[in-house]
């Protein structure tokens, strides 16, 4: 690869910059020089030099430059640059400024915040770390006018200690010989460690050092391609850099590698290891000054959906392996099944033979994100259609509509407490669970004999079943069997035989499959605050067959009921043809044939709170039992 192919340059104001990635620099120095000469940069960046401790400066030299080499770098870490040739007049960076306030001790800057004074003659400042002073013998000094003399230059200094940098003095302190509460001379104070500045100085060289700004925290990520032999690499890394967190990859660890092993000092590593490959892992190594623990978070994730994509699949196969299953299915000797294995048997097929001959796909959530709720999603989405609306038609009053839009969005945005799965799943349970009402069996009264008819026995047809699946609502959510609707009713010839089998043996054993008895509870909100679970009201979602089997068993009883006349006509709700509205014409014309015979007319309403869940089912069966 020819040099001219790699050359990246940056033109800034007066400043060029050429970048190069030679792999592998010697046989291609005549071309760099050439280039160089033509361009005339400013500076060069060199990467992929493959070059050694044994290649001499003078043969890489560009005449009128300076070239900066580091060996031990390029050797390690080829993705770096390598050599910085410098032209004659770039300057080399001076590195960092000399310290402003050094302390004369400890030869360390005097920052704000720390216990340090200055000698109002040398300008020395001096540290109470360093002078080995304590804060309870500065703070018995603080409050009154002593004179010091500095252990540097031999000078006194007059103090007031509490004005000193104008802040409290619990900010500063210094180490002094022990003094007597009298007034002493000089020669009877004794030579002092160290020495205060006096207050209220305008001189700019004796201000009180400038508020240090918060730290910036500084982190550097590193692909090792294998951190075990490469410690000493990283550890060069840390010095140069000096940062305060390293994020790596590619560690290649194994669980025989200690983490003391790696880590270098003054650093916690936290690491993650993958030991089901030779490669991968990840580390996160962070200073001992911070405060870092290690936490396995938990973001609940919603199970990834199947989906049938119907218009792509074999319609004409799967109807002939339906129509085969049945012959199969009656072919065999059912009198010695029981119902579970014939329910278990239908539904095995049903859902293989879907498998094979529809395509599917897993619908997983937009985000897993715990803070992206259901309202987040809807606007997200519908801002987006406004954006596709406006590109597409590029009308200003579509434009306008996004923007608007956008910015309610904006305003209206807002943090919200979002709980796992795991917690609201167990809410919502106490919740549902708490109403019904837990029914004491020992005292259920009595009803006497049966005074009715009895209902005879019901017989399930196939052609009623062919009826009931054509009938059904495509839409309709997938129970816990995942037998979905759409299949039932476009496959309802082949599969209604076998159901009005299943669904006869069920009653006539009084036997029913356990996917019949289970149900996904779907919490709906009603009304109030959102994040109470006892405005949410519990919609139960089962087999849609359960569903069948139930219709046939309520068409029956009601049939028998009218046939009997066991129902008052007063009664409106869960009857055919009748409704709220029915009920409420018969009530206003009872109030006003009332009003118009002079009557009087009284009335009494009720209203059950959660009166679906409190409904005593034994007791309720009981009454059943008399009247079918």
């Amino acid at each position: 690869m020819g040099l001219q192919k790699s050359v990246s340059v940056t033109k800034g104001k007066g400043l060029h910059f050429m970048h190069f990635n030679t792999r592998s620099l010697l046989p291609k120095i005549s071309e760099l020089r050439c280039l160089i000469s033509d361009a005339k940069p400013a500076a060069v960046a060199i990467s992929e030099t493959w070059l050694d401790e044994s290649v001499p400066d003078n043969e890489i030299n560009i005449q009128g430059s300076n070239p900066e080499t580091n060996i031990q770098t390029q050797k390690q870490l080829h993705s770096l640059f390598d050599v910085i040739v410098t032209c004659g007049d770039t300057e080399v960076n001076p590195g960092p400024r000399p310290i402003k306030y050094p302390g004369l001790v400890c030869k360390k800057p005097a920052k704000w915040g720390q216990h340090c004074l200055q000698c109002e003659e040398c300008e020395g400042w001096f540290h109470t770390d360093c002078m080995g002073m304590p804060l309870d013998t500065y703070q018995s000094y603080a409050q009154s006018s002593v004179t010091w003399f500095c252990s540097d230059c031999g000078q006194p200094n007059n103090s007031n200690l509490p004005s000193i940098f104008d802040i409290s003095p619990n900010l500063l302190s210094n180490s002094f010989s022990q003094l007597e509460d009298t007034l002493l001379t000089d020669e009877e104070i004794g030579e002092p460690i160290a020495a205060s500045s006096p207050t209220g100085t305008n001189n700019p060289s004796r201000r009180v050092p400038p508020v240090q700004r918060s730290h910036k925290l500084k982190a550097v990520v590193v692909n090792c391609d294998g951190l075990y032999n490469k410690i000493p690499l990283l550890e060069t890394i840390i010095q140069e850099q000096k940062p305060d967190i390293i994020v790596g990859t590619e560690s290649h660890l194994k669980s025989h590698m200690f983490t003391a092993e790696i880590t270098p000092p003054g650093f916690t590593t936290y690491r993650k290891d993958r030991l089901t490959s030779r490669k991968g892992g990840i580390f996160i190594m962070t200073r001992d000054s911070l405060i870092a623990t290690e936490c396995n978070p938990k973001i609940s994730k919603k199970q990834p959906r199947k989906i049938f994509m119907y218009g792509r699949g074999d319609m004409t196969s799967l109807r002939s392996d339906l129509n085969a299953f049945q012959s199969a299915f009656f072919s065999a000797n059912r009198d010695q099944q029981t119902v579970q294995e014939d329910w278990d048997l239908f539904k095995s097929n049903v859902t293989g033979l879907m498998d094979r001959h529809i395509p599917s796909k897993m619908s997983r959530p937009n985000s897993s994100k715990p803070w992206i709720t259901r309202d987040i999603r809807r606007q997200s989405k519908k801002k987006q259609k406004l954006y596709n609306k406006a590109k597409t038609t590029g009308k200003a009053s579509d434009w306008s509509e996004f923007h608007q839009y956008q910015k309610q969005l904006q305003k209206s945005s807002g943090n919200r407490v979002i709980f796992d799965s795991k917690s609201k799943a167990s809410a919502f349970n106490t919740q549902f669970s708490s109403v019904f009402t837990s029914e004491d069996t020992t005292n259920i009264p009595d009803l006497g004999e049966r005074r009715l008819p009895t209902k005879k026995h019901i017989t399930v047809t196939c052609d009623g079943v062919v009826k009931l699946l054509t009938s059904l609502n495509v839409t309709k959510a997938t129970g816990p069997d995942t037998l979905p609707a759409r299949l039932l009713k476009e496959f309802a010839t082949e599969i209604a035989p076998i159901l009005t089998y299943i669904f006869q043996k069920s009653l006539d054993t009084g036997f029913v499959p356990s996917d019949w008895r289970v149900a996904n509870i779907s919490p709906i909100f009603k009304k109030g605050d959102r994040s109470t679970p006892s405005n949410y009201r519990p919609v139960s979602i089962t087999s849609i067959c359960c569903k069948l089997l139930e219709h046939i068993i309520f068409s029956n009883i009601m049939d028998h009921y009218n046939k009997h006349n066991i129902l008052t006509e007063a009664q409106h709700g869960f009857r055919s043809g009748r409704s709220c509205e029915t009920q409420l014409i018969l009530t206003a014309e009872d109030l006003a044939r009332s009003i118009d015979d002079r009557e009087q007319v009284d009335a009494i309403v009720l209203d059950f709170s959660k009166a679906f869940d409190r409904v005593p089912h034994q007791r309720l069966l009981g009454n059943s039992n008399i009247m079918a």
